[in-house]
């Protein structure tokens, strides 16, 4: 399931969750608590549930917008009620009417400021011009993935200094967790190692994992790593490709934690931290 044989078939379906987080992700933006590092347009793994959900709305009625990314639908559940809607063969135009009247049903009939899907953010795409989510094939390869990344680094995030929680991004997405080691620094400057995952981006059309020092260190300073490597290519960072990790999925976690474990240990030692 983890290993990616038709990469543009992963490609396809990649790119259509994409267009499918900014559902909640909207939600979230424009009705959950701010959060002063935007944490509140990020979304959550449910594993229980098998969706990628929004932060809480806040709301008369309090509710959250999921994903479930197999079958790209979308659930509004509130404490009382839970209201579904495929997209597949809908249009972006036709899904937000939808989630705005759930919106409505739950916030007194008020659409708040800002509702809007963001195109601007989503470049060229056929949802972009009217056209109908797909039902691509490796969708299920796509939440395989979120759900691996997101398991496995909300375990390894405990390494991490008072770590975030492990979030998804829908502007990047990709996940991560994040540990600021001067709290009280300026945050351009102030030391930081995040943990993540980018389930595929514009450099790379599969997922890979990352540990990203923060400031950038000198190339001169990384230690070797047991799992993974050093990139100085456009940014300073370990990497793992995902073409790197077994397909099983028992032995695909274990490397990854490896990955994880290690690679903080040489970043923090990297940016003086140790």
């Amino acid at each position: 399931m983890l290993k990616i044989q038709d990469i543009d078939a992963y490609s396809a379906a990649r790119t259509v969750t994409h267009w499918a987080m900014q559902f909640p992700g909207t939600v979230g933006r424009v009705l959950a608590d701010p959060q002063d590092d935007w944490g509140h347009v990020s979304v959550a793994w449910d594993s229980a549930k098998g969706l990628l959900l929004s932060q809480p709305a806040s709301a008369p009625h309090p509710f959250r917008v999921g994903l479930r990314v197999a079958s790209l639908e979308l659930i509004v559940a509130s404490q009382d009620k839970s209201d579904t809607f495929a997209l597949v063969g809908r249009t972006v135009g036709e899904a937000m009417t939808w989630l705005g009247a759930q919106v409505g049903l739950r916030n007194n009939g008020d659409i708040p400021e800002g509702f809007e899907f963001p195109f601007e953010k989503m470049g060229e795409h056929d949802l972009a011009s009217g056209g109908v989510f797909v039902a691509e094939p490796a969708l299920p390869q796509v939440e395989a993935w979120i759900a691996m990344a997101s398991t496995v680094i909300d375990g390894a995030r405990a390494d991490l200094d008072d770590p975030t929680p492990m979030r998804i991004w829908p502007h990047h997405f990709d996940g991560a967790a994040i540990g600021v080691i001067d709290k009280d620094a300026d945050p351009e400057e102030a030391r930081s190692v995040t943990m993540g995952l980018s389930f595929g981006d514009g450099g790379s059309p599969t997922p890979y994992a990352y540990v990203l020092p923060w400031p950038a260190p000198s190339p001169d300073v990384l230690d070797d790593l047991e799992v993974g490597a050093w990139t100085t290519d456009g940014w300073v960072g370990a990497l793992i490709n995902g073409s790197d990790l077994p397909d099983d999925l028992g032995e695909a976690t274990a490397m990854l934690h490896a990955f994880y474990a290690g690679a903080n240990v040489a970043a923090r030692k990297a940016i003086g931290a140790d």
